[in-house]
């Protein structure tokens, strides 16, 4: 949340993207730079250990509540939970959006398919997150931040897209008439198809 303030001026609601582009700039991205990658050290020497071997986390995480490559298919899960059970599905490299082929981005996948798994993934996903905004950090191109020009007019129609979020896949559809505000959207959050199986 401190780097989350330096960048955009406030701890949880941002106001960093815009229509066009991004409302503010990162003049020096060093001191960020060296701020994410200490968060890597403790997750590395501490949070990964515990999860993988500490015998009492094991004893409450393996095997419980396993979901098995084909019923994580069978229920259309996403996100770590699908990674978690073998499953290599990840909009940012089924659907490569924004710089992540640029980035290099790399998969973590478990085939356990257990309550250790999923969390084992999601820790070693923090990892790559890490190595990921470093990098984007370290290549932020030149250039104007945005767009200046005015609102493009919405022509009646539909369109959807997808990203990838911390739990898994969000789809969001938008339909216009025409007018200044949408006539209809509709969003898909990972959790509407995640949380079925795990009960």
């Amino acid at each position: 949340m401190d780097l989350l303030e330096t960048i955009s001026g406030n701890r949880v609601n941002y106001g960093t993207n815009r229509i066009g582009g991004v409302n503010r700039d990162i003049p020096d991205p060093e001191p960020l730079i060296s701020a994410v990658q200490a968060m890597a050290k403790p997750i590395e020497k501490e949070v990964v250990p515990a999860y993988m071997n500490n015998p009492t986390a094991t004893r409450r995480m393996a095997s419980i509540g396993p979901l098995t490559k084909a019923q994580a298919i069978e229920w259309c899960v996403v996100g770590p939970m699908a990674r978690a059970s073998g499953l290599e599905i990840d909009i940012r490299n089924d659907r490569p959006y924004n710089a992540y082929q640029e980035l290099g981005f790399k998969m973590v996948t478990r085939q356990e398919g257990d309550v250790q798994a999923r969390v084992v993934v999601r820790a070693f996903e923090m990892l790559e997150s890490i190595r990921l905004v470093t990098e984007a950090l370290r290549n932020i191109p030149p250039g104007p931040l945005r767009a200046f020009e005015g609102m493009p007019k919405i022509p009646p129609g539909e369109g959807f897209a997808v990203t990838e979020g911390p739990r898994g896949e969000a789809f969001y559809y938008i339909a216009s008439d025409g007018g200044r505000t949408p006539a209809r959207v509709k969003i898909r959050t990972p959790s509407f198809v995640n949380i079925p199986p795990s009960r």
